[in-house]
């Protein structure tokens, strides 16, 4: 399985002829000139790149979670890993 930053770096060299998402430390090299559309297209492939992640960060704490095994958040409905969500919990309890 490739790693994040692989997967992104295929989606920009495929939609948007990007050689490399490392940078070069020169302008010719590291700044191009991209369409709309294909920035567009390249965007909802990441998105949907990331719905189909096994894992997700949690906004809270940015710990890696199991994306089968969330919480909502109390305060604003978002997806949360299921300890800060149990923290939210005890923390509106008064515990």
């Amino acid at each position: 399985m490739k790693t994040k930053n692989e997967q992104l770096e295929k989606i920009a060299q495929e939609e948007l002829s990007v050689v490399t998402l490392e940078a070069r430390n020169m302008d010719r090299l590291d700044f191009y000139d991209v369409s709309v559309w294909s920035i567009k297209k390249a965007l909802e492939r990441a998105y949907e790149l990331g719905k189909k992640a096994k894992n997700k960060v949690c906004p809270k704490c940015g710990k890696e979670y199991e994306a089968n095994r969330e919480a909502l958040s109390r305060k604003d409905n978002t997806p949360i890993c299921s300890d800060c969500g149990t923290a939210e919990a005890l923390a509106e309890m008064g515990l």
